[in-house]
Parts: structure tokens; sequence; C-alpha cells
């Protein structure tokens, strides 16, 4: 049932979009290519003919399929874009993002998960996801929990940690944020 309702979802945003385009006068691309590379509020894609195209997702335009998903380097995508004027120049504004094979550096991980702290901070902490090797920052926010209560994480230090994830306010990044965060002794969780 969700499946269909996410196929009827970007069936909207591509008519919308190409509502949108046809109003604007502008031409719109269907591309499928692998991320070579990322940067601030845009990447680059290499389609299989060797043709390089550089998108710039717009944090009020742009859908993600899946939505807890970010292109990264190695990810094979399907983007719809839309040719926009800004300022002197011509962009591809990238209308849709899908994602088809997750490359190496795409992390998906599901709340809660076992960590070990990398690094600590005002902040937030970097932290190593036990279950799939790869390093993630996590961002402090407000009314989180700490069990037991007062406790500061430390380098080494393991933690089981439930997020929340949601877009960065600049860029367009997904973020991790603690709700809780309990930590473990020699194995087993705190009480």
């Amino acid at each position: 049932m969700k499946k269909e309702w996410a196929r009827v979802g970007i069936a909207a945003v591509m008519f919308f979009c190409s509502l949108l385009t046809f109003a604007q006068g502008g031409t719109t691309n269907a591309v499928k290519g692998i991320v070579m590379e990322g940067g601030f509020n845009k990447f680059k894609l290499q389609d299989k003919s060797g043709t390089s195209w550089l998108f710039y997702p717009s944090r009020k335009v742009t859908a993600y399929e899946p939505d807890d998903w970010r292109p990264s380097e190695g990810d094979e995508v399907a983007v719809t874009s839309m040719e926009v004027k800004q300022r002197d120049a011509t962009i591809l504004q990238a209308n849709q993002i899908t994602l088809l094979k997750a490359g190496p550096n795409t992390v998906r991980i599901k709340s809660p998960v076992e960590v070990e702290i990398v690094e600590a901070g005002r902040r937030g902490f970097r932290a190593k996801i036990l279950s799939v090797g790869a390093t993630v920052q996590f961002g402090n926010q407000r009314g989180m929990q700490m069990v037991p209560a007062g406790w500061l994480p430390a380098t080494g230090e393991r933690a089981i940690v439930t997020f929340i994830t949601k877009p960065v306010p600049i860029g367009y990044a997904l973020g991790y944020y603690v709700v809780k965060m309990e930590k473990v002794d020699a194995g087993k969780k705190a009480e």
C-alpha cells in the first residue's frame, strides 16, 4: 500500500514539474547515471555515454526516492531536471532524484543503532556504526535523553542511539539527530 502511494506521489511530482516547466518555457531532462562527486548544493553525474551533468537540488522543489536518502558518490540514480535561469547562467535544477542502486558511500541505517564514539563535541558527535562499519555524524537536539542521566559520551565508549533523520539547515544533505542515547557497559545496556 505504501509503495503504491509512493508511486502516485512520484507521478504527481513529475506531472507538477512538467506543468511548471511548460509554464516557465524551460526544457525537462531525464538522465540516469553514476554520481561522480557531490558538493555543497550540487552534484555531478556521468551517464552511460560518458557525458557529465551538473545538477542543483532545491530545498523547495526537489523530491527524493527514497525520501530518507540523499545522493552520494558512487550511487546509480535517475534524475529529472529542469533548466532554470539564475542571474547570468542557466542551471539544471533537479526535480526528482531516484536511487537505482546504492554505491559504497551510501549508508542506510535505521534507528536505534549501536555505535562506538569516535569524537565527541558540544553540538554532536561522530560515531562508528558497528553493524555497517561506517562513521556518521550525529547532532544533538533540544530535549534529547541521556541514559544514565548526566552521562557525557567520550571517545571509545559504546552506546545505543535512537535518532531521527531530517534535512540539514543548509544544503541538501540529511542529518542524524539524537533523541535518546544509552550507554553500553561491557556489551550490556545500562539500566
